[in-house]
């Protein structure tokens, strides 16, 4: 079984970030830790300053994000900021569990620099 290590981020799309009994934005913090760790600190503040905004997204709806949120042009605008990253979240998780080479790593993280 392929990754796991961060509960599979690079698959949680926008309106599970926000399940009552997720970890995702705990995961997120250990993924942004992971990647300067690589010295990837773009990609890392990237990702700090996504959970960082969703959060306070999250603060400004009465009663939280909901799916009608998540269909928002707001909504629409943070999952193309996830897309960014989730290729290279993905390359970590998978490097991390065995389940890849560095190299992959490398080559998400290039990927994600051209798009940046």
């Amino acid at each position: 079984m392929s990754g796991g290590s961060y509960q599979y981020l690079c698959q949680v799309d926008l309106a599970d970030l926000f399940a009552p009994r997720g970890r995702s934005f705990e995961m997120m913090g250990h993924m942004a830790t992971a990647l300067s760790g690589y010295g990837y600190d773009h990609a890392a503040q990237k990702t700090r300053q996504i959970a960082e905004d969703l959060r306070a997204w999250n603060a400004t709806v009465f009663g939280g994000v909901s799916e009608d949120e998540v269909e928002t042009e707001e909504g629409r605008a943070f999952e193309r900021r996830l897309d960014r990253l989730r290729p290279l979240w993905r390359a970590v998780e998978w490097y991390e569990s065995l389940d890849t080479d560095f190299p992959s790593v490398e080559e998400a993280h290039a990927d994600y620099l051209k798009n940046a």
